[in-house]
């Protein structure tokens, strides 16, 4: 197994059974969402592992142990973009969440969801250093 640092994100690190040559475009892609989090929705570098886990429950956040867990492969790029951008949201919500209202909270992270792939597709479309996530 690999513990892969986002480019631009120290505390950040992707768990997985790929080395860096084959997650290249993926850890990329996620440490722009983490990067159009920071502008968007600031919060202060936060420690953050993410790991790749294929299991019923998941994708999903654990706030106090720093997790996330993505339901998905490393070929799937856009699924993981989509997925890292709403745990992210339930991750920056610094506080639990009343169960009673806990729908909310899913919606306010759906919504985001939407929010960051287009803002992630209008980044990529500018950027020369990956020009295979131009599209």
């Amino acid at each position: 197994m690999y513990l892969l640092r986002f480019p631009t994100h120290p505390g950040c690190y992707l768990y997985t059974a790929v080395n860096m040559e084959k997650a290249g475009n993926f850890l990329a892609v996620l440490d722009e969402v983490a990067s159009l989090y920071d502008v968007y929705m600031p919060f202060g570098e936060l420690p953050l592992r993410v790991s790749l886990v294929r299991r019923e429950g998941s994708p999903c956040c654990f706030r106090g142990s720093h997790e996330i867990y993505l339901n998905t492969e490393i070929r799937y790029v856009s699924q993981a973009a989509y997925q890292f951008a709403h745990e992210m949201c339930h991750y920056r919500i610094p506080y639990l969440v009343a169960d009673n209202i806990r729908w909310l909270e899913e919606s306010v992270c759906e919504t985001a969801s939407h929010f960051f792939m287009r803002k992630l597709a209008q980044s990529f479309s500018t950027r020369s250093d990956y020009p295979e996530l131009k599209s």
